[in-house]
């Protein structure tokens, strides 16, 4: 693992964590699809675990999320982002690694799943509903920006047709090996931007880094969800 520090008066305290991989230059297909799919629906589940944990009380880090890029086609990053209250880059740091851990060792649950596929379903309806008045110049845009990654222009009634054909691929299995592959890049890769110098620098921040690591982890504690109203 590789520690930066930058000391910048007023920035936010924030810490990201990065593994990089080398980039997927598959063309776009179905199968594609499938993976950006199911990666996508991995990264909700953890992005839930990470909200309850800022939304708890006495809360590690102010916002943390795990996301996936494309950089550029040279290379695959996925990070895990973290705002600290000032003074408290140790406990989001801690508090998030634990959460990628945790995550990336017992894997998802298919309730965890099913929440993110009923969320992401809700969200095609609107689409399909507008896509008969979308702007030409919007138009001309998407088909642009799909020639740089070779990406094939579908209408929002093909996307929700292809979503729903692939729902029942999205098991836990599936989504919790899709997410231990995102973070099987190289990594992980740390840096802070601070306000304030850190006390102990980059050793610091290193020994914090590999005592995460090195702590052990218990899989996610089952949640129950409330019914509505």
């Amino acid at each position: 693992p590789a520690v930066k520090i930058a000391v910048e008066p007023g920035v936010a305290l924030s810490t990201s964590i990065s593994w990089v991989a080398p980039p997927d230059l598959d063309p776009d297909s179905k199968a594609e699809r499938r993976d950006d799919l199911t990666r996508l629906l991995g990264f909700a589940v953890l992005n839930r675990r990470l909200e309850r944990l800022a939304r708890a009380g006495d809360p590690p880090f102010i916002s943390a999320e795990a996301y996936s890029s494309d950089l550029f086609h040279s290379a695959d990053v996925t990070g895990l982002d973290v705002t600290s209250q000032p003074g408290h880059w140790q406990e989001g740091l801690t508090a998030a690694m634990l959460e990628q851990r945790r995550a990336v060792q017992y894997g998802v649950t298919q309730a965890e799943i099913d929440r993110e596929v009923a969320e992401l379903r809700a969200s095609y309806p609107a689409a399909v509903a507008s896509a008969a008045t979308r702007r030409p110049p919007a138009l001309a845009d998407q088909i642009a920006g799909s020639l740089d990654g070779a990406d094939v222009v579908t209408s929002p009634v093909q996307e929700q047709a292809l979503f729903e054909s692939l729902v029942p691929t999205f098991t836990a299995e599936a989504v919790s090996a899709a997410l231990r592959d995102a973070f099987g890049g190289s990594g992980p890769l740390v840096f802070v931007a601070t306000p304030d110098p850190i006390e102990g620098g980059e050793a610091a921040v290193s020994r914090t880094l590999a005592a995460a690591l090195k702590q052990p982890v218990e899989a996610a504690a089952a949640q129950t969800t409330k019914p509505w109203p």
